[in-house]
């Protein structure tokens, strides 16, 4: 019994033997996993940390104008952070844009953080305002989808009132008016109203338009104009893309004979402007403006700019996300919503139903109504849409709050793609964002 007993006691023992070894072989796996990990969070917070660094300088150089990127101090070191050798490269992909890379390596692992800065256009939002008036407020049916940013306070109005799809920033506060509340402001990813933002200032009149290197509308004919210049977005009759410009109203009668049509009308290829930073300006006239746009120009005034019909992209972004049409509309003084009686054809106004246009507008006024308590045409017009992005030093009333209203009540619909790009001359904000932020990690 004793030489069993023996025998059970050895072979427990034995069998115990490979369970031990066993377990003692997974809890060093497992130690090295810890340390592993440990290690691989260590370098990715190395390579964040530096992303940060970088921006922070870059930003402060860049405001601060002593920005040079040859003698950029983190581009040429690689400084050890816990033991961790990191190497930092900064290249200037544009003029607005820097990419910055980051690669933190210990042993066999590198954490790679590589990050799209930007300067900010003013058509990043879809609206901006420089002031609003505490005695307007937005309201049923209306709305802004997308970022939009006050220098001061904003009004909404009525049940159930405008809707705000995007981050709304406000120097002030909001103001409710007739039941609205913060209910009205939808978000968007988790961002919804932020009341006491940093101002963002407005650029000096039309400082940032290169007026002599533009292509000159006003010289376009040799003739006065009355200070009246009619733009309508077309093409030739082999469908290629044109800019008609018209040196009297559409529809001048005088049109209808080929000597006078070819006075009056001037057919400009789109591709000329490329030699001008595709801007056209004009110092002296109104420009009247229509059509569907294919390419990328932008028009600027320092009188008004008037809506004389839809203004449309050949390629609609919404449909086409690689649609590279882009309009600019830029004016010293106010964009208007043209409804007057056509000049030779009674009976007739413009835009009596809806208006769309696709197009990045910054003025140095507001958008306004034609004539809008005094017109003698259709009183309710419809909806006025923007697609794309609103830069104003003020807001105006496009419609007189009644409810058989006289006007058009107003939405604002963003182009997402003017997140990172923007039409030609539109201005840059002294504000920097981060576009794209991609981390990576590699194991040799």
């Amino acid at each position: 019994m004793g030489k069993f007993l023996i025998i059970i006691i050895m072979a427990s023992i034995i069998g115990l033997y490979p369970v031990y070894y066993v377990a003692t072989n997974q809890k060093s796996t497992s130690v090295d996993r810890i340390a592993q990990s440990a290690k691989v969070t260590n370098m990715q917070n190395a390579a964040s940390c530096y992303a940060n660094m970088v921006m922070y300088k870059l930003d402060k150089d860049l405001n601060n104008g002593t920005f040079n990127l040859a003698n950029f101090n983190y581009t040429e070191s690689s400084p050890v952070f816990n033991n961790t050798n990191v190497a930092v490269v900064t290249n200037q992909i544009d003029s607005e844009t820097f990419k910055i890379t980051i690669s933190a390596q210990e042993g066999p692992v590198t954490a790679t953080a590589e990050v799209m800065n930007q300067q900010v256009p003013f058509s990043y939002h879809a609206m901006f305002l420089n002031t609003f008036n505490d005695n307007l407020c937005f309201g049923n049916g209306e709305g802004v989808d997308g970022p939009f940013h006050i220098n001061g306070n904003l009004g909404v109005g009525q049940v159930p009132g405008p809707e705000f799809f995007g981050n709304v920033t406000l120097t002030g506060h909001v103001n409710y008016w007739l039941g609205a509340t913060q209910a009205n402001f939808m978000g968007f990813m988790g961002d919804t109203l932020e009341e006491g933002a940093d101002h963002i200032t407005l650029p000096n009149h039309m400082s940032f338009v290169d007026k002599v290197g533009s292509y000159q509308l006003d010289n376009v004919f040799s003739f006065a104009t009355d200070g009246e210049l009619y733009v309508d977005l077309t093409t030739d009759v082999n469908g290629d893309q044109i800019v008609r410009v018209y040196g009297c109203p559409y529809d001048d009668p005088d049109l209808g004979t080929q000597t006078y049509w070819d006075s009056l009308v001037v057919d400009i290829p789109i591709a000329t402007f490329n030699a001008f930073g595709n801007v056209l300006y004009s110092a002296n006239n109104d420009i009247y403006i229509k059509g569907t746009l294919d390419g990328a120009v932008s028009f600027c005034t320092e009188d008004d700019i008037y809506i004389a019909g839809s203004i449309l992209y050949e390629d609609d972004p919404r449909d086409d996300p690689t649609s590279d049409d882009a309009l600019g509309l830029i004016c010293g003084n106010d964009v208007y919503i043209a409804t007057r009686e056509l000049e030779f054809t009674p009976g007739v106004y413009y835009n009596e139903n809806d208006v769309w246009v696709m197009a990045a507008i910054f003025t140095e006024g507001s958008l306004k109504v034609e004539d809008l308590f005094s017109w003698q045409g259709p009183r309710q017009r419809g909806t006025y849409y923007t697609y794309g992005s609103r830069v104003q030093q003020s807001v105006s009333a496009t419609w007189d709050g009644s409810a058989n209203y006289r006007g058009y009540k107003e939405k604002i619909i963003y182009d997402t793609r003017f997140r990172r790009m923007k039409p030609p001359s539109i201005p840059l904000t002294t504000n920097r964002k981060i576009y794209n932020w991609k981390e990576s990690i590699s194991i040799t």
